[in-house]
């Protein structure tokens, strides 16, 4: 027989045990949280060479339409070419900021200047494509990180070869785009 004050000595034991218990895990829980951020992160940051630009017109590559995006460090760089029509043609330069968790994504630009070319004139526009973050959920998808929007029909799709951008309607491109992942060598 096991006496009483043997009985009370375990169970407070047991109990400091099982309080310490997430205490003891938190470090592997942070561990996982940051190599899902990790590898959320690396999925994602890079530099991106326009490669396709589909429209209702026609898929056109370049010298028709070029471009570079960048998003490293919580910065979002963009520059596009379009020179599908002989007039008018775009050019668009914007940049600004993202955040990025394992679970949400949000980007917005700070500037834009959007360039029209004719052959009698070049007009410029500093107006924001849209007021605010654009918020978007996150999944991975093995080697993919895909990125769906919480308010509208844009996606992106990373992959490690490249990146996706497809927009069904909700805002003023309508089509997708598909880039070349420029890795430095």
């Amino acid at each position: 027989m096991c006496n009483t004050e043997g009985w009370r000595s375990l169970l407070k034991g047991l109990t400091r045990l099982c309080m310490m218990l997430p205490l003891l895990s938190y470090p592997f829980v942070a561990a996982g949280a940051d190599a899902e951020q990790n590898a959320v992160r690396v999925g994602v940051e890079g530099v991106y060479a326009l490669e396709e630009w589909h429209t209702e017109s026609g898929v056109f590559r370049p010298p028709q339409v070029e471009g570079r995006g960048v998003l490293l460090n919580g910065t979002i760089t963009v520059i596009l070419h379009n020179r599908m029509k002989e007039s008018p043609q775009t050019t668009i330069a914007s940049y600004g900021r993202y955040t990025l968790t394992p679970t949400e994504f949000s980007y917005s630009y700070t500037e834009a200047s959007v360039f029209t070319i004719t052959p009698s004139a070049i007009t410029v526009s500093h107006k924001l494509p849209w007021e605010g973050m654009r918020p978007f959920n996150v999944t991975r998808e093995g080697d993919a990180v895909r990125l769906r929007s919480q308010t509208g029909a844009q996606e992106f799709l990373f992959t490690p070869d490249g990146l996706t951008y497809s927009d069904a309607g909700a805002g003023t491109f309508v089509g997708k785009r598909v880039y070349r992942r420029i890795v430095a060598e």
